[in-house]
C-alpha cells in the first residue's frame, strides 16, 4: 500500500502542443512545475510566445473546427520507450478565450502521471474573431489531481 507522503517534493514536465489535424507534429508550449502534490501546487511557465506563423495555424484550425491538441511525456528521455498522455478541445474555444485555459495533471499516488486534460475558459463557440494580439501569450491555470485509494 502507498501513502499521500510517498512523491512530495519539486517535478518539472514539458508540455508540448500541436496545431494541426491528423498526424500531429508537436511542439514545446511550456513547463509545469509540480511544486507538491498533497498540496495540489503547480505552476506553469509558458515557453515563447506564440508566433505569427503559429497564430494563423491555430485560426486556421479553429475556422476548420478542428481540435487543439497537448501532450505531456510521462517517461524520460533517458528511458527506452518515450510515452505520453494527451488531451484534446475544440481549437475554436482556445481562440475565443484568448489563450485562457485550464489544465489538469493526473497523478497517481505513487506521483506517476497518469492522464492530463485541458478546457478552455469558453465552453461553447460563437464565432467571434479574436485579433492577433489577444493570441501570442498563454494565460493557463494548472491543477493537479491525484487518485485516492478506496477500501481494501
Amino acid at each position: 500500500m502507498t501513502t499521500d507522503d510517498e512523491f512530495e517534493g519539486s517535478r518539472t514536465l514539458v508540455l508540448e502542443h500541436s496545431f494541426q489535424s491528423g498526424k500531429a507534429q508537436f511542439t514545446k508550449r511550456g513547463t509545469i512545475i509540480i511544486q507538491s502534490l498533497k498540496g495540489n501546487k503547480a505552476q506553469f511557465t509558458a515557453g515563447s510566445s506564440l508566433s505569427q506563423s503559429e497564430i494563423q495555424q491555430l485560426k486556421s484550425l479553429a475556422k476548420g473546427n478542428g481540435l487543439y491538441k497537448i501532450r505531456i511525456p510521462t517517461k524520460t528521455a533517458g528511458e527506452t520507450n518515450l510515452a505520453f498522455v494527451s488531451s484534446v478541445t475544440k481549437a475554436c474555444s482556445i481562440v475565443e478565450s484568448g489563450l485562457e485555459d485550464e489544465i489538469t495533471v493526473h497523478f497517481d499516488q505513487s506521483g506517476e502521471v497518469l492522464g492530463v486534460s485541458i478546457r478552455a475558459l469558453i465552453p461553447a463557440c460563437s464565432g467571434l474573431e479574436m485579433p492577433d494580439a489577444n493570441l501570442t501569450s498563454w494565460r493557463t491555470n494548472v491543477e493537479v489531481s491525484t487518485t485516492v485509494s478506496g477500501p481494501s
